[in-house]
């Protein structure tokens, strides 16, 4: 989870140094695509190859960092609890239920389900 200090940056402050970081890349491997291209001193610079070559490394480089920043993200307290591909395994269903129970200020009796009104006690 994020500090209580820390202020929330918005998306265009989180994503600039990524694309600033592929910029980089792509133009490095542009030029050096541009230039071994060429085929020695006496023929042209090979532009196309130059310009795919930065395409490539900047679209790379920017999907590499932008999943080790999704890495690199905390998840919410939460996640932990509930069904499907959320559920925890540490609680069995009755202590998970008292503690769903007790964080919403509703009182459980022991062996009952909560989310059934009227429900009878399990045997």
């Amino acid at each position: 989870m994020a500090k209580p200090g820390a202020a929330r940056r918005d998306w265009k402050q989180s994503i600039r140094p990524a694309l600033i970081i592929s910029l980089a890349m792509g133009v490095v491997a542009g030029v050096v695509a541009t230039v071994a291209s060429s085929g020695g001193t006496k023929n042209g610079l090979n532009v196309q190859f130059g310009g795919i070559a930065f395409l490539i490394a900047f679209v790379v480089g920017l999907l590499v960092i932008s999943l080790l920043m999704m890495v690199a993200k905390e998840n919410s307290g939460d996640m932990g609890r509930g069904s499907g591909v959320n559920r925890s395994s540490e609680l069995s269903d009755d202590e998970l239920r008292a503690l769903e129970a007790k964080e919403a200020g509703r009182p459980v009796a022991e062996g009952t389900d909560p989310e059934a009104p009227g429900a009878a006690p399990r045997a």
